[in-house]
């Protein structure tokens, strides 16, 4: 990458990371507060948990939408803003319901399309995935760190103490936004425009020197197929991903006889020997070679459900068996997170990737909620191998998406 999409591509994943740690620190502890917190039952806690999933899915569409219009910097210092304010309200809250309402209040600020939108619009489409590689590990790395740092700051500084370190870590965010100068278009590429109300022209070039570009003629079927595909895919990508984390921590637990607070042995070494292996992938798709991208996605695609099947499967694992499961889950899961939007927004012209980044954004938040929610009633009224099938069952019609999916977009490139 040059100097310029390393520094976006660090930029947008920074503020990532930072908007994510502050939100997924409060995932491992929240439920003990169920006694607490006035007015709180499990179920009103699990709004105040899920409630920013629900914001989040009805406004990522409409932030990007109005980053086409308006300009990605604004909204994501808007974005940001509400976010602050939604951890503030939360400090500050004295009830259940005060609670749920500064949740709802930091879902708004819905800047996921925003940023991804962003970053393809300053990266060439042979770097593209590696730098979506770095805010899809910056996520899981969020995550890894929130899980860790979660309860031991719980310990210290209580419920509240961790959203105010959450309205910290949000205003270091806006900061570092707002320093960033909106950047020109890339000379490496020329704007999409319409042709006429079906048709669009996308046209590229591979480096600045390059004097003539390639030009596709997409429909707006196309398009949208395009769109939904890739959006049916992050739905069932952190459907599958929260369903199943609402069983393999207790199943972790019972495999390597660790306590609550020592997860992270496992967790830890699987994440960092993932990134060994999501790195080189993210290189072998950063081109234009539809049959290679479609293969390694497949690939990653029964990876993920087989190793989430392995690691559900009643009895629990063996500890070697966990642990190479966990590598391959979330080498699998860190591939697919990177590759699935930069692989989109190849596709849609520049003046609609917020609108087709928005809609996968949205998708996404659904799936977590979505999962969420299977994940809870297979818990608590089915039996353990049902989460197995569930898992087989979605991972199954994924991977059958992306023939239709890649049918339509190899037509795209003919």
């Amino acid at each position: 990458m040059y100097a310029i999409e390393r520094k976006m591509a660090l930029s947008i994943a920074l503020v990532f990371g930072l908007r994510m740690l502050g939100l997924f620190m409060i995932l491992p502890i929240i439920g003990f507060y169920t006694e607490i917190i006035p007015g709180a039952t499990p179920a009103l806690i699990g709004w105040a948990v899920g409630i920013y999933g629900l914001s989040q899915a009805v406004c990522q569409t409409l932030f990007g939408w109005l980053s086409d219009k308006l300009g990605r910097k604004n909204l994501i210092l808007l974005g940001l803003a509400l976010f602050i304010l939604g951890s503030v309200m939360a400090v500050f809250s004295n009830s259940i319901w005060g609670l749920i309402f500064a949740r709802a209040v930091q879902g708004m600020g819905a800047i996921g399309a925003v940023l991804l939108a962003w970053l393809s619009d300053v990266t060439r489409p042979e770097v593209r995935t590696q730098a979506m590689a770095c805010v899809g590990i910056t996520i899981g790395v969020s995550f890894g760190l929130a899980f860790i740092l979660g309860p031991i700051l719980d310990a210290y500084i209580g419920l509240q103490g961790l959203f105010l370190l959450t309205a910290a870590l949000g205003i270091l965010a806006f900061l570092w936004v707002k320093k960033l100068a909106e950047p020109k278009e890339s000379e490496h590429y020329q704007r999409i425009k319409p042709l006429n109300n079906n048709l669009f022209l996308i046209s590229a070039s591979a480096s600045a020197s390059a004097s003539a570009s390639a030009s596709d003629s997409l429909s707006i079927a196309k398009l949208l197929k395009s769109i939904s595909g890739f959006a049916f895919g992050v739905f069932a990508l952190h459907a599958l991903f929260t369903a199943s984390f609402l069983f393999i921590p207790q199943y972790v637990l019972q495999t390597t006889g660790l306590s609550a607070n020592q997860t992270w042995y496992v967790y830890l070494p699987a994440f960092l020997v993932s990134f060994l292996v999501v790195f080189p992938l993210a290189r072998k798709t950063g081109n234009h070679n539809l049959a290679i991208t479609k293969k390694l996605m497949q690939l990653a695609i029964i990876i993920l459900s087989l190793s989430l099947a392995y690691l559900l499967w009643p009895g629990g694992a063996a500890l070697f068996g966990l642990f190479m499961a966990m590598i391959l889950f979330f080498s699998a899961f860190n591939f697919l997170e990177a590759f699935m939007p930069s692989a989109l927004s190849r596709f849609v012209p520049a003046n609609q990737k917020g609108m087709a980044l928005g809609v996968y954004s949205t998708t996404q938040f659904l799936g977590i909620f979505c999962g969420g929610a299977m994940g809870g009633l297979i818990k608590q009224y089915f039996t353990e191998i049902s989460m197995v099938f569930f898992v087989l069952i979605l991972g199954t019609l994924w991977f059958v998406t992306t023939f239709f999916l890649f049918y339509q977009q190899t037509e795209t490139q003919a």
